[in-house]
């Protein structure tokens, strides 16, 4: 991470603004953090499945959904602090995007065999 700063999210979770995972990892945002998060922070998933944010334990009675518009919503707590979440926590990438899920199989399809083509041809 040649000229970033790196940190733990412990460290800077009252202060930043953005929360953006991809680690591939599980709860890599938990509940205790997403309760010390500040108003107004916003929090996606760009990892590799649906399970770096702990949105489970976000639905609870005690925590109002409020749904801003597609693929965002308000968590909001009891004082009135507001998390943005976008695509409740699934990847964000294919959650929110406008690509035909035809064209992303292809895609996918065309990447994944490549290599083999290309191993063929040598």
């Amino acid at each position: 991470m040649d000229g970033f700063r790196v940190v733990k999210l412990n460290e800077v979770i009252r202060q930043v603004d953005v929360i953006i995972t991809c680690t591939g990892n599980k709860n890599v945002v938990t509940r205790d953090q997403l309760d010390r998060m500040k108003n107004g922070c916003i929090v996606c998933n760009m990892g590799h499945s649906n399970t770096e944010i702990d949105v489970a334990s976000l639905r609870t009675p005690e925590l109002t959904w409020e749904g801003v518009r597609s693929q965002v919503d308000h968590v909001i707590w009891p004082d009135g602090k507001r998390v943005v979440l976008l695509a409740e926590g699934r990847l964000l990438n294919l959650s929110c995007s406008t690509v035909p899920t035809f064209v992303l199989s292809i895609t996918a399809t065309t990447q994944a065999l490549a290599p083999d083509r290309a191993l063929q041809r040598t």
